[in-house]
């Protein structure tokens, strides 16, 4: 008798399971599938990413409420005004504008919160348009980074370029605690080709 229960179970899981993976790999075309609670897998992968906070905000992803407020896209997390306003920003890069082209060795100098320093390190990062990491690498304080003022640095970041044409440099506060709410990073559009 008990075995008769373990196989009717084992029976039932097969078939919700094979339900749930002809519904989520194949789709389907009824009008309760394209609901807003229920969607085949093929909407969730194609949904559009953002490039900027508006982008983000306006995509409908959550929007921590901190200062300056972050809102997160897939890999992505974007700082409110970093990309429109450099003066506002806790990292200020010189001599780069949005979407340069950039060859390798990369120089990289700016200037950053002097609380986005340890040691008088600040991380420096090149990513793809995908966000996977190309190479790192960090900056050096030019200045006395024990301040809450901007501070220069200057780094040099060598590279292969990716597959994809796009990318960003990626400057980090330097984090050696490893807690998140300890953790931020401002992205700067590039250009590989």
């Amino acid at each position: 008798m008990k075995n008769t229960g373990i196989v009717i179970t084992l029976g039932l899981c097969c078939v919700v399971a094979v339900g749930l993976i002809i519904f989520f790999f194949v789709g389907c075309n009824s009008s309760w599938c394209s609901s807003a609670l229920v969607r085949p897998l093929s909407v969730i992968k194609n949904k559009p990413t953002a490039h900027s906070f508006e982008e983000c905000m306006a995509l409908g992803n959550p929007v921590t409420e901190s200062y300056p407020r972050r809102c997160s896209s897939g890999k992505f997390t974007f700082i409110e005004g970093t990309e429109q306003s450099p003066a506002s920003s806790p990292v200020d890069l010189e001599h780069m504008q949005p979407n340069q082209l950039v060859v390798s060795p990369l120089k990289v100098t700016g200037k950053a919160l002097g609380s986005w320093f340890f040691e008088a390190n600040i991380g420096l990062r090149l990513l793809d348009a995908n966000g996977a990491e190309v190479a790192a690498s960090h900056g050096q304080a030019a200045a006395d980074w024990m301040t809450n003022e901007l501070v220069p640095f200057a780094g040099t970041i060598t590279f292969v370029a990716p597959a994809t044409d796009n990318g960003f440099i990626e400057v980090a506060k330097d984090n050696p605690s490893g807690l998140l709410e300890n953790s931020a990073f401002v992205r700067f559009p590039i250009k590989f080709r």
